[in-house]
C-alpha cells in the first residue's frame, strides 16, 4: 500500500481537479514550507489561548470581514465551534432544540453535554434534498416543548446545508428569542456568503448569537481551519466561550494554519473582490449552458458556489456518476448521494476547471441520451439489480427516511448501555446504540436510544449496494441495545 505522504503528492501533482474541500484548491499563491512554520508559542509569535499579538490581529481581521463584535479563530474545524457553542451554554438535563440535519458534531456535543434533545425537522425536497428549516417548525416545537415544561436554552440549525439551502435565519432567531432561547448556526458552508453579491448575503446581521463557519470549506484556508463568530447583539456568554475553547482546543495549535490564515485574509483584502468577480461570471456561464443538459440535470439551490448534479433520470446512480467523472475525466468531486453528485466550487476555482467539468456532463449527457428510448427500462434494470442485493424495490421516500424516530434513551444514555452485534437484516425494531449515518454529509438516520425503523434498514441496505460510505455498520452488522 502506497504511504499516505506519497499519495498526498502524487495526487497533488495529478491532472486531478479538485472540486472539494479546501477552497484553496491547491492553488493557494504563497507556497509554505512546513518546517520552516511549524513553531511552537515562542517569544514574539503570540499564544492563540490568550492572543494580545500577530493571532489577535487574525481575529480583528475576521471580525470586520464579516461585520461581528468578535471573532475567535478556531483550529479543530467548525466541530470545536459547535461543541463550544453547545458546552458553553448548556448544563447536563438541558434540553437542546435541534434540527435533525444537523452534522455529526451537534450530535456528540449533546453526548458529551449530557443533554435532552429534541428535533425540529427540516422540509424534505422531491429530489432528496435536505429543504430549509421552517420558521414555523421552530415555533410548534418551542411551544410544544413549554407545554410539556421543558425550558429550551438553545436552537441549533444548519444554514446553509452541504448542497447550499438556506433557512430564514431571521424568523428564527426572533422566534428563539421570544422563548429565551440563543440561536446556534452551524454556517460551516457559508464562510463566502456576504463577501461578493453572486452569493447569498452575509448571516452576520440575521439575529444568530452563535455563528460557526469553515473558513477552510468554500475560502483559501487550509484545512481545520475555523471561526466562532458573536454577531453584535449575541446573547452568548464570551467569558464561558473562551474557557470551552480553552478546555477543548489544542493546546499547541498548529502555526503553519494560524500563519497560513494571516496570509488567506491577506489575500482576500488584496485579490478576493477580483477573484469573487471571475468565478461568479464562471459560474454563470456554467449553469446558462447547462440549461441544455438532456438526461443530467443541475439542482439550483440558494448558493450557486454549491453544484448539484442530479441523475435521477438516468440509469446512473450518484456513486457511479461520480466514478465516471473520477475516472475518464480526473475531476474529482465532493461526495455522491443515491442520485446525485456534488461538486464544490470557491473563489479559487478556474474558467479552465468549470469548463473541464461542463465538458464533461455534456459528454456524458449524450451517451446517457441515447437512452431516450430505453431509459425507462435500462431504469427498471437498474431497480433490478437493487432488489437484487437489497431485497426491496429502489423506492426512496426521504420523508419517511429523516422522517421522526421513537427516542428510547437520550443518546448518552445509550452509550452505557449493554450491546450486542446484530445484522443489519435483522435490527428493525431493535434499539440503536450507535448513530448510523452516511459520509458525507453526516447527518444520522438513526442516533443512539432510537428505534431502528424498516425504512432505515431499506435505505441503508440500497446505501451500500450503491457504494456509498455508511458509518456506524461493521462488515453488514450494527450495535443494538439489549
Amino acid at each position: 500500500m502506497t504511504a499516505l505522504d506519497q499519495a498526498l503528492l502524487a495526487y497533488g501533482k495529478s491532472q486531478a481537479y479538485p472540486f472539494h474541500m479546501p477552497g484553496h484548491k491547491r492553488r493557494f499563491p504563497q507556497s509554505f514550507d512546513p518546517n520552516l512554520m511549524d513553531i511552537t508559542e515562542i517569544d514574539g509569535f503570540d499564544d492563540l489561548h490568550d492572543a494580545g499579538g500577530m493571532i489577535a490581529d487574525i481575529e480583528r481581521e475576521l471580525a470586520e470581514l464579516y461585520g461581528v463584535a468578535q471573532a475567535r479563530l478556531l483550529v479543530g474545524g467548525a466541530t470545536l465551534g459547535n461543541l463550544v457553542s453547545l458546552l458553553s451554554h448548556l448544563e447536563p438535563q438541558d434540553t437542546l432544540l435541534m434540527a435533525r440535519n444537523c452534522h455529526k458534531s451537534i450530535y456528540h456535543g449533546a453526548i458529551l453535554g449530557r443533554l435532552s434533545v429534541e428535533y425540529i425537522y427540516p422540509q424534505a425536497l422531491t429530489n432528496g434534498l435536505q429543504g430549509p428549516v421552517r420558521a414555523a417548525s421552530v415555533q410548534e416545537a418551542l411551544c410544544a416543548a413549554e407545554k410539556r415544561g421543558q425550558k429550551i436554552k438553545l436552537v441549533a440549525i444548519t444554514s446553509p446545508t452541504y448542497e447550499g439551502v438556506v433557512s430564514d435565519l431571521s424568523a428564527i432567531a426572533q422566534i428563539a428569542h421570544t422563548h429565551g432561547a440563543l440561536l446556534l448556526v452551524d454556517a460551516a458552508h457559508g464562510a463566502h456568503f456576504g463577501l461578493h453579491p453572486y452569493f447569498p448575503p452575509s448571516m452576520a446581521d440575521q439575529g444568530a448569537d452563535l455563528l460557526v463557519i469553515s473558513l477552510h470549506k468554500t475560502l483559501p484556508f487550509y484545512t481545520m481551519t475555523a471561526a466562532l463568530l458573536l454577531p453584535d447583539g449575541s446573547w452568548a456568554d464570551r467569558e464561558r466561550v473562551a474557557n470551552l475553547i480553552d478546555y477543548l482546543e489544542t493546546s499547541s495549535p498548529s502555526y503553519i494554519l494560524m500563519g497560513q490564515a494571516a496570509a488567506a485574509l491577506r489575500f482576500l483584502r488584496q485579490e478576493g473582490e477580483a477573484r469573487f468577480r471571475e468565478n461568479a461570471r464562471d459560474l454563470k456561464q456554467f449553469y446558462k449552458a447547462c440549461e441544455d443538459l438532456r438526461a443530467l440535470r443541475i439542482l439550483r439551490t440558494d448558493d450557486p458556489g454549491k453544484i448539484v448534479i442530479s441523475c435521477a433520470r438516468t440509469s446512473l446512480t450518484g456513486q457511479r456518476l461520480m466514478e465516471w467523472l473520477r475516472e475518464e475525466y480526473q475531476l474529482e468531486l465532493e461526495m455522491a448521494s443515491f442520485d446525485y453528485v456534488l461538486a464544490m466550487t470557491s473563489l479559487m476555482d478556474t474558467s479552465e476547471g468549470l469548463r473541464r467539468l461542463q465538458d464533461a456532463l455534456f459528454e456524458i449527457d449524450a451517451l446517457l441520451a441515447g437512452e431516450a428510448d430505453r431509459r425507462h427500462v435500462l431504469r427498471e434494470e437498474r431497480q433490478g439489480e437493487q432488489k437484487a442485493i437489497c431485497g426491496v424495490d429502489r423506492v426512496i421516500d426521504h420523508t419517511l427516511v429523516y422522517g421522526p424516530r421513537r427516542k428510547i434513551l437520550e443518546p448518552w444514555q445509550a452509550l452505557r448501555k449493554k450491546w450486542e452485534e446484530m445484522d443489519l437484516e435483522e435490527c428493525a425494531g431493535c434499539i440503536s446504540r450507535d448513530s448510523i449515518l452516511l459520509y458525507p454529509p453526516g447527518i444520522p438516520l438513526v442516533h443512539s436510544g432510537e428505534e431502528i425503523t424498516e425504512e432505515v434498514v431499506r435505505y441503508l441496505k440500497m446505501a451500500l449496494a450503491d457504494g456509498l460510505k455508511v458509518q456506524g455498520l461493521r462488515d453488514g452488522k450494527t450495535r443494538v441495545l439489549v
